[in-house]
């Protein structure tokens, strides 16, 4: 009868492949398989962009501690002081992106989200020391937006195989994710933890454009039976 849940009414879809702004984003969505979602460019680039983001995220998460007391003087009571502040700002990050993915395009959303992102190493970057809690507040609120990840997989390639396809997500970008501290603990004993900031800061800069750009495949073609 083409009713929705709630009385919602349907959406339009416009030319760029995002749906209608405002309201509640309901998409219709086409239920792929592995192959026909491995065979588009969406999947991929999505892929990337989880990949580079949990590269970063991973590493600074663990380093945040010896960071903050190496580079910005805080003492390791202070330090984990505001590394707890980054759970709350993640609850807080994990409400609004709910809410604002369910009304706007969600790659668009978390494109601007990790751009966020970039903004707060960049702030660190510059290490002036009360920049660190501007980062501390950006940082915290992305690492909440990670459940849109999964509803963008599922707005995009279905559900009838999405218990497999994040699996071959997760199993594709835990390297990356395994890295991150590898590569922040290799650097910051040679070089110190500026470095480790600016890179992440790049790869968080990429994946925002790589959400950004993420748009939505067009249905798979269903090939009729003999």
């Amino acid at each position: 009868m083409g009713l929705l849940p709630d009385n919602d009414k349907p959406q339009s879809t416009g030319q760029n492949g995002d749906h209608a702004l405002g309201g509640s984003n309901i998409p219709p969505t086409s239920d792929f398989s592995i192959g026909d979602a491995w065979r588009t460019k969406a999947f991929w680039v999505l892929m990337a962009a989880l990949g580079l983001r949990q590269m970063g995220q991973a590493g600074m998460t663990l380093h945040m501690s010896p960071m903050l007391q190496d580079r910005y003087g805080f003492g390791a009571i202070e330090a984990g002081g505001l590394i707890s502040f980054l759970a709350v700002m993640g609850v807080i990050g994990a409400l609004v992106a709910g809410v604002t993915g369910d009304r706007y395009s969600r790659r668009r959303v978390m494109g601007i989200i990790v751009g966020f992102e970039s903004v707060g190493f960049f702030l660190l970057v510059l290490g002036d020391f009360g920049f660190v809690y501007a980062f501390l507040i950006l940082f915290g609120f992305g690492q909440g937006s990670h459940a849109l990840n999964r509803a963008i997989l599922g707005e995009y390639f279905g559900n009838s195989h999405y218990a497999r396809l994040w699996g071959i997500l997760s199993m594709a970008t835990t390297p990356l994710a395994a890295a991150g501290p590898i590569y922040a603990g290799w650097v910051s004993d040679s070089s110190g933890y500026g470095e480790v900031v600016f890179a992440f800061m790049i790869l968080y800069g990429i994946s925002a454009i790589l959400y950004w750009n993420c748009k939505q495949p067009s249905s798979p073609i269903v090939q009729p039976k003999d």
